[in-house]
């Protein structure tokens, strides 16, 4: 016959809790009526610790997610050292550099528990104006350079055919701006890889044909 686990008894803050077995760091404060503060726990939902704003100090190495950090018997828990409010601070530091402020939800029912724990810790937010600005600015293809000032073109002279498409650098931009150069490959000795081959061979050098059925 199993027996049944005994209480675990803890202390939080100076506040001796006692609490059933299995029970969590998060589970026992709240029990007590101390608050730690939490954005990705739910009551309805198992515990995952991802947002780890709701570390608190156990006497480790390392400070601990209160809600997914099992309660020990004996355990001395503090909520609020300077270094879990270092920690908790940073944290919704980080947070709030891609938070715009205020968020729908601030804007319409005024709970957004993070832009609260911003306002807490005297985090400032990011303006929700200069949202539109960020999303065009990375609307483009994030891994390609465009250099507008460069454009291949065909010798005109027979002389001159056999070396195939050159680069050349344009003096303007279709707008009439004045080019800008990102790069730092020179026109003038920038040589194409089909170079060496025939005319007729570099004009169909690219795109390559398709396969034959």
């Amino acid at each position: 016959m199993s027996e049944t686990p005994q209480p675990i008894t803890l202390t939080i803050d100076g506040h001796s809790v006692t609490v059933p077995a299995g029970a969590t760091v998060f589970d026992a404060a709240r029990d007590a009526g101390i608050d730690i503060p939490v954005l990705c726990h739910d009551a309805k939902l198992k515990p995952v610790g991802v947002c780890r704003i709701c570390v608190v100090d156990v006497g480790g190495r390392v400070l601990a997610a209160a809600c997914v950090r099992a309660a020990e018997d004996g355990m001395k828990v503090n909520t609020s050292s300077p270094l879990v409010e270092r920690q908790r601070t940073m944290l919704t530091s980080l947070l709030m550099a891609d938070h715009p402020t205020p968020c729908r939800r601030e804007s319409s029912t005024g709970d957004c528990a993070l832009e609260a724990m911003a306002r807490h810790y005297n985090v400032p937010g990011k303006d929700a104006g200069t949202k539109g600005a960020v999303t065009a600015a990375m609307a483009g293809p994030p891994m390609i350079l465009r250099r507008s000032s460069l454009w291949i073109t065909r010798p005109a002279s027979s002389a001159t055919a056999a070396s195939g498409p050159v680069m050349t650098s344009s003096p303007t931009r279709s707008s009439g701006a004045p080019a800008r150069d990102t790069g730092s490959v020179s026109p003038s000795t920038w040589t194409p890889p089909w170079a060496h081959l025939p005319v007729s061979r570099a004009a169909s050098a690219w795109p390559p044909a398709p396969p034959a059925r």
